[in-house]
Formats: C-alpha cells, structure tokens, sequence
C-alpha cells in the first residue's frame, strides 16, 4: 500500500534520468521495499533502478527513494549479465552469484518470481555487517527485468568516501560514490579534476571504499543463513 512519486530528477546524471520518492516522508531503507523496485522495473522495463544506502552516496537520506535511467547505460549492469560469473547459491528460481571483475563484493541475482527474489536479496543482506549506529549494510542496488527475469546487483562497500576526497594533494577528488560511480559512471563536478583522470587513479577511488576481502558476504553465506555449503 505504499506509494510514489515518479519525477524529473532535477540534478540528471543519465538522459530520462527520474527520481521515485515514497510520497510519505521516511528515512532511505530498502528494507520492505526491495519487492516494489521489482514491481517498478517490472513496470517499466525500459529502465534500470537503482538504490543508494543512506550512507552509500544517498542525496537525501532522510526521504526514501530509488533513481532510474534507460536501460544500457550502466556499465556494470550491462557487462553483469553478459559475463561469466561464479555460482553461489539458489533458492526456488532465485540464483546468486559472485562478480569478480570489480571491486571484491559485487553479487548478481536472478529470479523468475519477485518472492523468490526478495527471500534471496535479504538473506544475502544478513549476511553483511551492519555498521554500528546504521539500519543496514552499505551498499549500492541495481535492478531492471529482461526477457522474463529480474535481475539485481549488490555493490557492498565499507566507507562513504574514499581518502581522495579528504586529500589536500594531487590525487585529491570531489566524489562520494553511488550508484552511477560504483556502476561504471564516475561525476566528477570539477573541470580540473577530470582531466587528471586516469584508470589508476579511478580503480584507487573504487577500491578504497570497498569491503575488505576478508569481510565480504560471500565468506559467511553459508556459515551464517544456511542455504549453502561452507568452502
């Protein structure tokens, strides 16, 4: 019974770009909400939504809302599911698996149903740490509906911004990452910046706000929900 407000997003990234806001005023979760971006990419199968964790690069924390942008534009989506990827677990016609192209806790899941989705969507978030004083894991959402499929990734990450953004050196950057940043699109807002962009210092701006190897939800899937054996 909840809901939104499709609108122009007035700050686009993307062309068509569109923010969906929950009409009633409540802080960014995506807890019992996950199943209505489903709906949503459903619904409008032309686009790819997205969702920023409060503290994932989130511009207005305290009023939940999800983005969208035409379909294609996200390269991590797009190479998402045209690449092999590592098979984790799957419940009912959910799959999960592992993306180890980026950063080290890209997941990708796939289901048939929004019910089998969601069951394997929030046992994946129980499986990542919860920062103290926050109300769920960071992390960044993609999900769009294909050829009669869901399908999702879940971007974990440990911090909001990397070092770049608090130097006062050369490799100093204006960026907090979400989702469009994490996806492949990186804002950079000052011209001067951008020019002294290279694929190092980019991968270094990346990694530097992702989960550590050691903390990645895919070394507790199993230990912690069950649903797959422990290697």
């Amino acid at each position: 019974n909840k809901k939104y407000h499709i609108l122009v997003n007035p700050y686009p990234i993307f062309p068509e770009h569109l923010v969906i806001a929950e009409a009633k005023h409540t802080d960014q979760s995506i807890r019992q909400r996950y199943v209505d971006m489903l709906d949503l990419a459903r619904k409008y199968s032309g686009f790819t939504f997205f969702y920023n964790g409060p503290r994932s690069g989130a511009s207005a924390p305290d009023h939940h809302h999800f983005q969208a942008a035409p379909k294609g534009l996200i390269p991590l989506v797009e190479d998402a599911g045209n690449c092999p990827l590592t098979h984790l677990t799957s419940l009912q016609d959910a799959h999960l698996y592992h993306y180890g192209k980026f950063t080290t806790a890209v997941f990708v899941l796939r289901a048939e149903t929004s019910k089998s989705a969601a069951k394997l969507f929030y046992r994946l978030l129980d499986c990542a740490e919860i920062p103290e004083g926050e109300t769920e894991p960071m992390f960044n959402l993609f999900t769009d509906y294909r050829d009669g499929e869901f399908i999702s990734v879940v971007i974990f990450r440990s911090r909001h911004r990397s070092h770049h953004y608090f130097s006062e050196g050369p490799d100093h950057l204006t960026m907090s990452p979400g989702c469009a940043d994490m996806g492949g699109v990186f804002i950079v807002p000052v011209e001067e910046e951008f020019e002294k962009l290279s694929p190092e210092l980019l991968n270094m701006a990346a990694t530097s706000v992702q989960v550590l190897p050691t903390m990645s939800p895919v070394k507790r899937i199993g230990s912690r929900v069950g649903i797959m054996p422990i290697r």
